[in-house]
């Protein structure tokens, strides 16, 4: 992978191995495997390092088996398995046909000195009824810590997606149109510690919209506090 990374200077590190065995066969079939092992990438913000990245990929006419994709995320995995469907009827629609699996646990989902944010999860990312892609399953909140007042969970009127619940908006086309039908839920998941107020919070939401605009509907509670 290091010969690659002069052209991904900013996403690849220079170690790993890729081997890709693959053919295009008579009615643009495709065959045989791509196998990488130990990838890893440049530091994301908020998130990190992305390493270890290990994959076991399976081209069969005109399906891309994913056998296979693990990662180390904050010292924790993730796997990914499922299924791309290329045919040209799925392309036509603007989508190949997904049906992947991701699974975690105690995956940080955000890191900075002011918020540790963990979870377990287990995410079905399909499209069999819509065009775009629709991210559904859990979010188990867990082991996390608010280092600011606790007033930062109740932003108030805020229109910018990034700065109100759930905290995040992805702008990339063609992610932004993914949809969300996520369940998200922690008892006395995260810690809060600020000079003024030091307890625990529980959360259920369900977060709803698209990537570039979610919305989260439910409630967080303060469990505990002094």
């Amino acid at each position: 992978v290091a010969s690659f990374v002069r052209f991904f200077p900013e996403q690849l590190a220079p170690q790993g191995t890729l081997r890709i065995d693959a053919g295009l066969d008579p009615g643009l079939s495709l065959s045989r495997a791509v196998l990488a092992t130990n990838i890893s990438n440049r530091p994301l913000p908020k998130i990190g390092v992305i390493e270890n990245v290990s994959a076991n990929i399976q081209l069969e006419h005109r399906e891309i088996r994913i056998e296979e994709i693990s990662a180390i995320l904050g010292g924790e995995s993730i796997l990914v398995t499922g299924l791309l469907d290329v045919s040209q009827d799925r392309l036509r629609q603007g989508f190949p046909g997904l049906a992947l699996s991701v699974k975690g646990t105690n995956v940080p989902l955000a890191r900075n000195p002011d918020v540790i944010l963990r979870s377990d999860l287990d995410l079905l990312i399909s499209n069999a009824a819509t065009n775009p892609p629709v991210i559904s399953g859990t979010v188990n909140l867990q082991d996390s810590v608010l280092l600011q007042d606790i007033a930062t969970l109740v932003p108030g009127r805020v229109a910018t997606p990034s700065r109100r619940p759930p905290y995040f908006s992805v702008e990339q086309d063609p992610l932004d149109e993914w949809l969300l039908n996520l369940r998200v839920r922690g008892v006395n998941f995260m810690r809060v510690r600020s000079p003024f107020f030091q307890g625990r919070v529980s959360a259920n939401f369900h977060v709803t919209g698209t990537l570039e605009e979610p919305m989260a509907l439910g409630e967080a509670t303060i469990t505990t506090g002094r």
